[in-house]
C-alpha cells in the first residue's frame, strides 16, 4: 500500500508517468539518457512512492506520445491500476459508491498532485470534475490531459462494473487528427479549446456501488490520509482558513498571518506573487468545505452555515448560487 508522500514544488506521483516510460519500450541506454536529460533516474522513478516534477512529467508525455494513436492518452487508464495513485487510489477502491469515490479523490487530491488541480462540482442533473492547472505552470500535453480525465470515467466503470458514458467532456487543447477516437472513449462529443479540462457525468450514476468497497479499510485509510497536513504555503494557508472559519465569518488576513507565524505584509506579498487574492482563497475554502459537508450528509444547513462562517442558511444558499454562476462563467469564457 502506498505510504504518505509529501510533495514539494510543483509535482505529482510518478507511477502514472512511469507506466508511460515502460510502455515506450526504449532500449535501456536510450531510456537512461532521456531520463538523465530531465534529471530523472529509472530506479528512483519506479518506486511506488516516487514523485516527479510537473515540467519533467509534461516533457516525457510530450516526447513519448509522439507517433502514438490519437486515443493513446484517453485509453491509457485502461492499463493502469488505481494503486498508481498511491494512498488516494486505495481510498478510491475502498469507497462505498462512485460518488463518494469521486469526493474522496478530490478531497485528498493534494496527495496526488501539488498543487491540487481537481474540483468537484455537483448540479441537479450532472456532476463534474474540473481539472484546472495554475496559469503559471506548463499546460499538460494533450495525451496527459486526456488520460487524467478519462481515468475518472474508466476507473469508475471498472470499480462499479457498470457501463456508462460521460455527459460532456472539455479539453483546453485542440483536437487530434481524428477527434472521433477520443469521443468514442468518453461516449459523447468533445469540446476543444475550452477554458478548463472538465469531465461531466450524469447524476444518475452518483450512487452506483463499488464492487471493491471495504468499509473497515476505508476508515483506516481516511484516518491515515487525514493526518497528512499539506506543507506548501498555499495549502497551509487553506488549512488555517478552514480551521478558523466556524462562526467567525471571514477570518482576517492579519489573524491568519499570525497563525502562520508570518507578517500580514509577507503573506500578502506571497499571494500577490502567485496572482492570488486572500479574499478569493477564503471564498474557495468556504465553497470547498460547504460542498463537502453537504455531500457527506448528516448535518443541517444551519449547522453547515455556521461551520463555514455564514450567519444563516440563506447566506449559504446565496453563496452556492454565486459559486455555480462563477463555474458556469469559467466554462464559457476562454
Amino acid at each position: 500500500m502506498g505510504s504518505l508522500v509529501r510533495l514539494e514544488g510543483t509535482q505529482m506521483l510518478a507511477q502514472w508517468t512511469w507506466q508511460l516510460v515502460r510502455e515506450a519500450g526504449l532500449p535501456a541506454p536510450k531510456q537512461a539518457a532521456l531520463l538523465a536529460e530531465l534529471g530523472l533516474d529509472a530506479s528512483a522513478l519506479s518506486s511506488p512512492d516516487a514523485t516527479i516534477a510537473h515540467d519533467a512529467a509534461c516533457e516525457l508525455w510530450a516526447r513519448l506520445c509522439e507517433g502514438r494513436p490519437d486515443d493513446y492518452g484517453a485509453r491509457f487508464p485502461e492499463r493502469v491500476e488505481p494503486r498508481s495513485l498511491g494512498l488516494v487510489g486505495y481510498l478510491a477502491v475502498a469507497s462505498p459508491s462512485l460518488g463518494e469515490m469521486f469526493a474522496r479523490v478530490v478531497r485528498f487530491h493534494h496527495l496526488v498532485k501539488r498543487p491540487a488541480t481537481a474540483t468537484l462540482v455537483r448540479e441537479k442533473r450532472t456532476f463534474s470534475v474540473v481539472e484546472a492547472l495554475p496559469p503559471t505552470v506548463r499546460p499538460w500535453p494533450p495525451p496527459l490531459a486526456e488520460s487524467v480525465l478519462s481515468a475518472w470515467l474508466l476507473i469508475g466503470r471498472r470499480l462499479t462494473g457498470a457501463s456508462f458514458d460521460a455527459a460532456a467532456v472539455r479539453f483546453q487543447h485542440g483536437p487530434p487528427r481524428v477527434p472521433a477516437r477520443i469521443a468514442r472513449v468518453f461516449g459523447c462529443d468533445v469540446t476543444w479549446h475550452a477554458p478548463v479540462n472538465e469531465l461531466v457525468l450524469p447524476s444518475s450514476i452518483w450512487d452506483l456501488p463499488l464492487v471493491t468497497s471495504d468499509p473497515t479499510l476505508l476508515r483506516y485509510l481516511e484516518t491515515l490520509a487525514g493526518n497528512h497536513q499539506p506543507q506548501d504555503e498555499v495549502e497551509r494557508l487553506r488549512t488555517e482558513i478552514a480551521r478558523s472559519l466556524s462562526g467567525t465569518g471571514s477570518p482576517s488576513l492579519a489573524a491568519t498571518a499570525r497563525a502562520l507565524a508570518v507578517s500580514a505584509r509577507t503573506l500578502q506579498r506571497r499571494l500577490d506573487a502567485q496572482g492570488m487574492s486572500y479574499r478569493d482563497v477564503v471564498d474557495d475554502v468556504r465553497r470547498e468545505t460547504a460542498e463537502r459537508l453537504i455531500d457527506e450528509g448528516g448535518l443541517s444547513l444551519v449547522e453547515i452555515s455556521y461551520l463555514v462562517g455564514f450567519n444563516d442558511p440563506s447566506a449559504l444558499r446565496k453563496a452556492r448560487k454565486r459559486w455555480k454562476q462563477r463555474t458556469a462563467q469559467a466554462r464559457t469564457c476562454a
